[in-house]
């Protein structure tokens, strides 16, 4: 699955705002499934460090 930053830009009223969110799924070793499951509903996605992914949508 192509997990990449090609889907649609954050709106610009949202680029100010503090609106990060951090957390854990338990039962995931692993965080790419958790960012594929964001793309298949619409999310983009890119890789952030060895093991974490960001996603955003508009």
């Amino acid at each position: 699955m192509d997990i990449s930053d090609d889907g649609q830009s954050l709106d610009p009223q949202w680029l100010d705002v503090n609106n990060n969110v951090c957390g854990v799924v338990q039962g995931c070793r692993d965080a790419a499934p958790v960012a594929a499951a964001f793309v298949r509903a619409g999310w983009s996605s890119r890789s952030s460090s060895w093991h974490g992914y960001e996603v955003e949508t508009s």
